[in-house]
């Protein structure tokens, strides 16, 4: 496949952005084959160019357990079963910048179309060691990027610094995951003539955000409901804002579990087995759900009207 150009990627950007969680088995080895089965599924659900993305390797896929040639592996399977049919982005997320550029380089030989790509964390970077890192990147890198506001582990990427980032060559959309829906407002509204703004909030955020000027969102309950999710981004893509709210409503139950249990990859993973999809387990540190946890996940079914 050829090189997708930072400036086309920039337009594919939109839709439904689904966190692709990556399946283990239950002695915790990668399972390849239901990685491909992940992807078909996503794809023949109507993720699509034009209406989605995949992302694998984002911290909700559980990147912080897979090495450096299983990372391969996963990129290669899921770009290999996309076949072109939908953009494939990789997170690319370490905490120093040679190991970000070879994270990048890889996806890139995997003919991923783009890279999304958080500052170094761990400690707080300054404004100006956030700039230099993107400097350093995009001026070793030919994918292109989507920089990545992570605020729950590096830092909230100020204003002003994120107009400079904008202007950087293969810099072309932006996941905002600030907690402060009055700075994703001005951010967008600032940046939208220069970067494709994506809506790293998820579902409870819309349609707010696409009315503030995002052009898709991310979502980890997509893996076992895709087409409530592509429904939503629909409704608000379309401007219909009164079913995109009913819609997003729906989501509810489990971002909530998500933000109180701590336990998203997990709750994914047992509804995705319940309902015969190739979710598989997590893989330690990230411990099992408990049974009463496992309860919520008929809840979360029947809220979000996936069955019992």
């Amino acid at each position: 496949m050829a090189l997708t150009a930072p400036g086309e990627l920039q337009k594919r950007l939109r839709g439904v952005q689904i966190i692709m969680v990556t399946p283990f088995d239950e002695e915790g080895n990668v399972c390849i084959d239901r990685i491909g089965q992940l992807t078909r599924y996503l794809v023949d659900r109507g993720i699509r160019e034009g209406t989605g993305v995949l992302v694998t390797q984002g911290s909700m896929s559980e990147c912080f357990s897979v090495d450096l040639e299983e990372r391969k592996e996963i990129v290669r399977a899921v770009v290999e079963e996309a076949g072109g049919q939908v953009p494939v982005v990789v997170g690319c997320n370490a905490t120093d910048t040679r190991t970000v550029i070879r994270l990048c380089e890889s996806a890139q030989k995997a003919d991923a179309d783009g890279v999304l790509v958080m500052p170094p964390y761990y400690f707080a970077p300054s404004n100006e060691e956030i700039l230099q890192f993107y400097r350093s990147l995009t001026e070793s890198i030919d994918v292109g990027v989507v920089l990545y506001n992570n605020v729950q582990v590096c830092v909230d990427i100020e204003l002003a610094v994120l107009k400079e980032l904008a202007v950087m060559d293969k810099i072309v959309a932006l996941k905002d995951c600030t907690a402060d829906f009055t700075k994703f407002k001005i951010s967008a509204a600032v940046l939208a003539d220069r970067l494709t703004i994506l809506n790293g909030g998820g579902p409870l955020w819309e349609p707010q955000a696409t009315l503030a000027g995002s052009k898709g969102f991310y979502t980890l309950a997509g893996n076992f409901a895709p087409e409530l999710a592509l429904q939503l981004w629909q409704a608000c893509d379309q401007g219909e804002y009164r079913k995109a709210e009913e819609l997003s409503q729906r989501f509810n139950l489990f971002i909530r579990f998500m933000r109180e249990a701590r336990k998203s990859i997990q709750l994914t993973k047992k509804i995705m087995r319940d309902l015969g999809l190739p979710g598989g387990f997590e893989r330690p540190p990230l411990l099992p759900l408990t049974t009463a946890e496992e309860g919520m996940a008929s809840k979360v079914k029947q809220q979000m009207g996936l069955g019992g």
